[in-house]
Formats: C-alpha cells, structure tokens, sequence
C-alpha cells in the first residue's frame, strides 16, 4: 500500500473518495477495498468535485462503481458597473439617496459599508429598471435574424416570381 501511495503522491493523483459500502471486493471472509478511482487536478479543474458511488453487490465479487460529479455551490456574480446607467435619469438620484444614509462607525469601515451598501442598491435598481439585459440582447439578436430571414424569404420568392420572368 505504501507504494501505492507513492505512486499517487509522485504523480500528483487524487483519490476520489467514496459514498456506499465501505469495501469493493469479497470472497465472503475477506472484505477490501481494492476498486479506487484517481483523478487529476486537470480532471478537477474541468469535471468539478468527483465521488464514487460503490452500488450494491449482485453477482460478482465486486461492487459496481459510479462516477458522481458534485455540484460546487454557486458562487455570487461579481459586481460590474455598467456605462449606460449614467444615461438613465434616476441613477444619480439613487446613488446619492444610498451614499447620504448614515453609518455608524469610523473611517474605512463607513466608506467600505457606503461602497456595500451602493452597490446592493445598484444591483437592486439595475433588475428593476433594465431587467435582464444580456436577456435582452439575446431576444434582440433572434429577432434580427428572424427579419433577415424573412426579408431573404420575400426576395427570393419575388425574383422566381411568374411576373418577373415574363419581363424578362
């Protein structure tokens, strides 16, 4: 087993761990663990947290083995400032009805508390004012394509036209 684990340790492989029975094989008076799943950090990195689900034993000596692929918990989207809200109308009235509400404490721990706050405010004002921007944009572009394939459509079924071949 040391050598085993020399060899994970040289390689940099990572085991994958387990969730069922604790042991993969029996011959019925010995029980062992010798079905195991390494992975790497490039695997990791691209499949996020895998497990292995050892399933009930049937026929064989051995246990199946799944592979699970563990959902990371969704981290929160990093705030972006966006250049338009500086054309919209309220967005100077809502910034400056964030910044002049009081905080209680001192120096850097107000500012960054203001900073918090403004920012939660703008997020806030942004879904109620824009939506769903990239949304948006993406229904804007389909019906754009939709128009352009329609007018294509219209042009061709005019230029096959009778009326257009009998003055030609």
């Amino acid at each position: 087993m040391d050598d085993f684990n020399d060899m994970m340790s040289d390689t940099g492989l990572i085991d994958a761990g387990f969730e069922g029975e604790p042991f993969t094989w029996t011959n019925k008076r010995v029980w062992r663990r010798l079905d195991r799943v390494l992975y790497s950090k490039e695997w990791a990195e691209t499949f996020n947290i895998t497990r292995v689900l050892h399933l009930p034993r049937r026929l064989s000596d051995h246990h199946l083995s799944a592979l699970k692929r563990l959902k990371l918990k969704k981290k929160p989207s990093s705030f972006r400032f966006q250049n338009m809200w500086l054309h919209h109308h309220s967005f100077l009235h809502t910034v400056k009805q964030s910044w002049e509400l009081p905080i209680e404490g001192y120096g850097m721990y107000k500012l960054q508390q203001k900073i918090y706050r403004t920012k939660e405010l703008l997020k806030k004002w942004n879904r109620e004012t824009f939506g769903n921007v990239f949304t948006t944009v993406q229904q804007a572009k389909q019906e754009a394509t939709d128009v352009k394939k329609s007018l294509i459509g219209t042009l061709q079924r005019q230029t096959s036209s009778p009326s257009t071949k009998a003055m030609q």
